[in-house]
C-alpha cells in the first residue's frame, strides 16, 4: 500500500531565531501503511535538504502496523520564518546511511554522553549532571525538590540513569525513584528523562512527579489541600558554575549578554 510523503509544518511566530533546535511530533498512520522496519526520510520542501530523523513506534494496530510514530529531528528557523519538510517512505536501498556523532558510554556509576562538542556526565543514582566543553568551561545542573518545612529531600533511585534510546539525533536517558523527607519517609515519587541532541547544544528534561498518597476530594471537587495532599515549597534544576560568582542570562539572541541577578520561576497547581 502506498501513502502520501507526510508535511510537518514549522513556524516561528515570535520573530526569534532557532538555531538548530530539537523538534519532536507525534505522527498518525492508517492501519497497514507503515511497517515497524520500514525506513523514513525527512527533506525540506524547497530546498530538498535533507534531515536527519530520528523515529520511535508510540503505539501498533493489531496487524503489526504502525499507528502512531514518534518524530524527533533538529532543524533551524530564522525569525517569522516558515519551513515544510516532508516525511517519506523510502526503500531500504535508498536509505541514507547517517555517521552517529553521538557517543555514549555507561558504567557502574556515571553515564557519559558525548554531544555537539561538550561531554555531559551523569552520575547513575542521582538526579544531576554536568556539562564540560574543550575549553574547559562547566557547568552543573542539579534538580532539587524541597519540602513544606524548607529542607532538602533526599533522592533514592529505584532505576538509576539507564539509556531508552540512542539513534542518529537524540540519545535519551531515564530514571525512576522518590524524593524522601528529612524523616526518611516518601514524599514523592518521580521520572526523569534527559536529552541531548546531534549538532545542537539544547538538552531537553522531563520530570514527572507523581504523589504516592492516595488524595480525597469530597464531592468530585479538586481543591488544593485536600486530605492525601502532599505539599513542597519547590522544585527546581539549578544551574551553577564551579568558578563563577556572576551568571548571565540570554533570553534572544543578542550583541551582549546582560550580567545580571536574576530568579528565573513558574507556579502551577
Amino acid at each position: 500500500m502506498v501513502t502520501e510523503p507526510i508535511t510537518i509544518h514549522l513556524e516561528d511566530i515570535a520573530g526569534v531565531p532557532h538555531m538548530m533546535e530539537p523538534v519532536q511530533s507525534g505522527v498518525p498512520f492508517p492501519k497497514g501503511i507503515l511497517t515497524p522496519d520500514c525506513p523514513l526520510s525527512l527533506s525540506d520542501c524547497e530546498t530538498g535538504e535533507t534531515l536527519d530523523v530520528q523515529t520511535h513506534p508510540l503505539a501498533h494496530w493489531p496487524d503489526g502496523s504502525i499507528r502512531w510514530l514518534r518524530v524527533n529531528f533538529v532543524a533551524s528557523l530564522a525569525p517569522y520564518q516558515k519551513r515544510h519538510l516532508q516525511l517519506s517512505k523510502v526503500s531500504s536501498s535508498n536509505a541514507s546511511q547517517v555517521n552517529n556523532v553521538l557517543h555514549c558510554e555507561i558504567d557502574d556509576d556515571v553515564v557519559r554522553v558525548g554531544a555537539a562538542g561538550r561531554l555531559f556526565h551523569i552520575p547513575a543514582d542521582k538526579l544531576c549532571w554536568s556539562t564540560q566543553k574543550a575549553d574547559g568551561f562547566r557547568l552543573e545542573h542539579k534538580i532539587r525538590l524541597i519540602a513544606a518545612d524548607g529542607s532538602d529531600c533526599d533522592v533514592q533511585t529505584t532505576s538509576p540513569w539507564h539509556l531508552t534510546e540512542h539513534g542518529p539525533v537524540c540519545v535519551t536517558l531515564e530514571t525512576t525513584g522518590s524524593w524522601l523527607k528529612s524523616d526518611k519517609s516518601r514524599l514523592a515519587d518521580f521520572d526523569c528523562r534527559l536529552s541531548f541532541y546531534a549538532n545542537s547544544h539544547t538538552a531537553k528534561l522531563e520530570v514527572s512527579i507523581h504523589n504516592p498518597c492516595r488524595a480525597r476530594h469530597p464531592g468530585g471537587l479538586w481543591d488544593l489541600g485536600d486530605a492525601g495532599s502532599e505539599h513542597f515549597r519547590s522544585l527546581t534544576v539549578e544551574i551553577s558554575h564551579p568558578d563563577s560568582v556572576e551568571a548571565w542570562l540570554k533570553p534572544v539572541p543578542v550583541d551582549e549578554a546582560l550580567s545580571i541577578t536574576c530568579l528565573l520561576y513558574t507556579s502551577d497547581a
